[in-house]
């Protein structure tokens, strides 16, 4: 659960902060091409394919959990990673068969320890192999 409320805490920092730094920029320094090139930047935005890829860290239970479940309701193929939980993360992926199974959603446990750097490059060199590239991690 901490590290979701991290990733959270993070895409707010970010979202408040590029809206400071680009009227930082462009008052203080005078740039503003600088400023217009970042913002175009900013506004480039990747094509998500149908059913995107999505990671969900401690997916198992809690907050991962529900976030999970909704990434599944809204068509994802969710990688619920766990660290020593198996039965709720298959419990997690049964729900997201069967919630939206027909949109192509589909639930993946995937054993790893976010804490271990070597678990967590295994966990994604197997989903790269197995599903496909990551689309979305939380």
């Amino acid at each position: 659960m901490r590290h979701v409320f991290c990733v959270l805490l993070q895409l707010m920092l970010l979202t408040v902060s590029k809206s400071f730094f680009m009227r930082s920029l462009s008052s203080t320094t005078g740039n503003v091409r600088a400023a217009l090139r970042l913002n175009m930047m900013a506004r480039k935005k990747k094509e998500m394919p149908a059913n995107p890829i999505a990671v969900v860290t401690g997916a198992s239970r809690g907050i991962g959990r529900a976030i999970a479940i909704a990434l599944g309701d809204a068509g994802c193929k969710v990688i619920v990673n766990y660290a020593s939980s198996e039965s709720s993360a298959l419990e997690v992926c049964e729900e997201i068969k069967t919630r939206a199974g027909e949109k192509g959603a589909l639930g993946v446990p995937m054993k790893a320890n976010c804490g271990s750097v070597e678990e967590v490059q295994a966990m994604f060199a197997k989903i790269n192999e197995e599903v496909g590239p990551v689309d979305i991690l939380v």
